[in-house]
């Protein structure tokens, strides 16, 4: 059972992958070969039909000439002469299987079986009336057809014909093999024929799946020629498909115009955005933090100058606070343009961080950081891997809850990746894309923006209660040197 179920599903699996063109050279073939194999059959029934009455015509004829010839030789009981008829007739008639006569008691007076007549022969066409009867016989040696004739209308006994169709069946299967050879032959021409007339068919059919796949894989310039192009409803749906890809590829050609214009002005937007950041870094360096600077050394003067204790103690109070702001205030301009990008470069700005994340949130940061050593990221790129690093471990120290972060940058053939794992909370994944309905999940949405400013793909993966994984693909191209 199991076996059958098998094989009946490798049969459909088989019949259901087969392309369109096999499928129909295979229903011809197969339907050529049935009618094939009915029409031999067929042939051959109608032959046996037509050859047994020939026999038994043949029979009948042969069993009235030695009736007729014998006549004298029963009356006289010439069993020399009735040997003799014997002998000629089975010599000359290869169908002759035997012959015996039968007086009127039904006593044999000679016969042709060398070791006597089988028992219940005699008794299987006996005959009253002055026409001759046919019974058919089967026996071992297949079917013989006996045939009992009336001598001298009666008067004189009876004789006994049997007659086989050994010689006929070796003709009927010969005309046989011979129609079925024919039949093969024709089917095999047929099918030659009708392959070279089903390609007008397959052929655009064929044409339109090659374009369905051209235009699925994103070649929206991709058009079935002129010369695959047939009449009636194939070409009316050819030619809808052209229209549809000439469609198809206008919309494609405007998107990506907007596309570019919106990466353009995304980069643009990016760029002021860094701008506008590193002048208020500046300014606050320069013009509050300079100034709370004076200011807590004015204090730390007048705490050591002052007599009364009081004051002394107010005085190192607000230095404390001042100090406290200064520390706010760099810790705002490391947010809005780490100096040290500038200065230092990546790899050490990337380090630095690290360690004052740790210190800020006490969350322990593992970085693997040994490949930057042989990769020397363009200020573009390093802007924009700093803002998603920057972003991952921002969000984490606010949502995650986590212990632990890995910070890996690795090599992989032609790419950078940077990958970005955490032991916190995670969240719904299907959460991802809803920052059109959640301002407070832009922050995803600015990562993934950013790297498709530089080439690169951004994937979040996470589930509740599993941590969450960012990993950023950028090609080395993009961020190893200026890309044109």
């Amino acid at each position: 059972m199991i076996k059958k179920k098998l094989l009946q599903m490798f049969s459909l699996e088989f019949v259901g992958s087969a392309s369109l063109r096999t499928k129909l050279i295979g229903i011809h073939l197969l339907m050529a070969l049935i009618f094939s194999i009915w029409i031999t059959y067929y042939t051959q029934s109608i032959l046996q039909v037509y050859f047994y009455r020939q026999l038994e015509q043949q029979g009948i004829a042969i069993s009235r000439d030695i009736a007729g010839r014998s006549i004298d030789y029963v009356l006289t009981e010439n069993t020399f002469e009735l040997s003799s008829t014997i002998k000629d007739t089975t010599e000359n008639n290869n169908s002759v299987r035997y012959i015996f006569y039968l007086d009127q008691e039904n006593k044999v007076i000679a016969h042709s079986f060398e070791k006597g007549i089988p028992v219940g022969l005699i008794e299987t066409n006996l005959i009253n009336d002055l026409e001759p009867r046919v019974q058919l016989l089967e026996t071992e040696e297949g079917p013989v057809w006996d045939i009992a004739a009336p001598i001298a209308d009666g008067q004189a006994g009876t004789v006994r014909v049997g007659l086989i169709a050994t010689g006929l069946n070796s003709v009927v299967r010969s005309i046989s093999s011979n129609v079925l050879i024919s039949m093969i032959m024709v089917a095999v021409f047929s099918t030659i024929i009708a392959y070279s007339l089903q390609k007008v068919i397959t052929d655009p059919i064929l044409n339109m799946v090659k374009a369905t796949q051209a235009v699925a894989a994103g070649n929206f310039s991709y058009r079935i020629q002129g010369n695959a192009i047939t009449s009636g409803e194939i070409g009316l749906l050819v030619k809808s498909f052209n229209k549809m890809a000439e469609k198809l590829e206008k919309s494609h050609q405007e998107i990506e115009t907007v596309e570019k214009l919106r990466r353009l002005l995304l980069e643009k937007v990016v760029s002021i955005q860094e701008e506008e950041r590193k002048r208020i870094a500046i300014e606050l360096h320069d013009e509050a933090g300079q100034s709370l600077t004076g200011l807590k050394f004015t204090l730390k003067s007048l705490e050591n100058s002052s007599k009364d204790p009081y004051f002394k103690e107010e005085f190192k109070e607000i230095h404390e606070q001042i100090s406290n702001t200064l520390n706010s205030i760099h810790q705002i301009i490391v947010e809005l343009r780490p100096k040290l990008l500038d200065e230092l470069g990546f790899t050490a700005t990337v380090k630095k961080y690290v360690n004052e994340y740790q210190g800020r949130y006490g969350i322990k940061v593992n970085g693997e950081l040994k490949i930057l050593d042989d990769i020397e990221i363009i200020p573009e790129a390093a802007t924009t891997i700093f803002r998603i690093i920057q972003e991952a471990l921002t969000n984490t120290a606010k949502y995650a809850r986590a212990n632990q972060i890995n910070i890996s940058f690795q090599k992989q053939q032609d790419n950078l990746l940077v990958m970005i794992e955490d032991d916190g909370l995670g969240f719904d994944p299907s959460l991802i894309n809803s920052y059109k309905n959640n301002p407070n999940k832009l922050g995803i949405f600015g990562m993934k923006e950013r790297a498709a400013l530089i080439g690169g793909t951004l994937i979040i993966d996470t589930t509740v209660g599993d941590g969450v994984t960012i990993l950023l693909r950028v090609p080395l191209e993009r961020v190893t040197h200026k890309y044109e």
